[in-house]
């Protein structure tokens, strides 16, 4: 990432042991798949302020989209 920061973080003990778990499945770095749930935190926030923006959308509509998204996580 050229674009990058270093930073430090807390997190539980189970967290960082299933990161840890994680980074070493994928052969990845563990700043890796942090930033990959950062990015898909990104994500659901933007596909939820995308969904209330729609007038013509229901609040069961709504509710209907979020779990089929969460089905696919």
């Amino acid at each position: 990432m050229p674009n990058s920061a270093k930073i430090s973080i807390t997190m539980s003990p189970d967290d960082l042991k299933w990161a840890k778990r994680r980074a070493k499945m994928q052969k990845r770095a563990l700043s890796a798949v942090i930033a990959d749930a950062v990015a898909k935190a990104r994500q659901d926030e933007a596909r939820q302020q995308l969904l209330r923006t729609l007038p013509e959308v229901s609040d069961a509509e709504i509710a209907a989209v979020e779990a089929e998204w969460a089905a696919q996580d």
